[in-house]
């Protein structure tokens, strides 16, 4: 699962966006306990822009814990990868996709 580190949200941005391109933004929150299910963009890379917050990040079979403070940290989900979120405390965070495109959830979560 590649991370990146940035020093705020600006630098992260700046560094994820391509200029004269289209993207995605979305801001979410997710409560403790809550999680995402896992699901799939077909086309769509997608970057999970967070500062601050404890959360388990699975991509296909990798699972990694977050337990971010005041930290700009982007994960990367590549397009057509199954991946999910599960809030292991309430946070809010940006999800940026590099185009629109659909969100696919998975019936089965070990299906990979």
């Amino acid at each position: 699962m590649e991370t990146l580190e940035f020093a705020n949200f600006k630098e992260a941005f700046r560094s994820l966006i391509i200029e004269d391109e289209e993207y995605v933004l979305v801001r979410h929150t997710l409560d403790l306990g809550e999680e995402t299910g896992f699901h799939y963009h077909p086309e769509a890379d997608e970057w999970l822009v967070i500062n601050h917050g404890n959360f388990v990040a699975k991509l296909g079979n990798e699972e990694r814990e977050f337990n971010l403070k005041r930290r700009v940290t982007a994960v990367h989900f590549p397009g057509g990868q199954k991946h999910s979120l599960v809030a292991l405390s309430r946070f809010s965070y940006f999800v940026l996709r590099d185009r629109k495109d659909a969100t696919v959830y998975c019936e089965e979560e070990a299906v990979f």
